[in-house]
């Protein structure tokens, strides 16, 4: 598939997602809503609806205290991935 092909599959949701999902690699001690919202410029309403959707599929877990970490469906894929390298 030619590159300018691929830029015409772009989908802005689950880029803005994806960029979220790597927000939280790049914060060992997790996030708030509100630190999500703040990096990443998103609205609120958009950052709590990512936020729902990957914790319920496993991506992110919500702690007690309102801090959102990275979940195993999220080392699962890095695992897999780590796994497909040609190191």
């Amino acid at each position: 598939m030619k590159p300018e092909a691929r830029g015409s599959y772009s989908i802005g949701a689950v880029q803005r997602c994806l960029h979220l999902l790597r927000l939280f690699g790049q914060a060992p001690d997790g996030l708030r809503a509100a630190e999500v919202v703040k990096l990443s410029g998103l609205p609120t309403s958009t950052v709590y609806r990512f936020l729902a959707n990957l914790e319920s599929a496993g991506f992110l877990t919500l702690s007690n205290t309102g801090v959102y970490y990275l979940d195993i469906a999220a080392f699962s894929l890095g695992q897999a991935a780590l796994s497909q390298l040609n190191i």
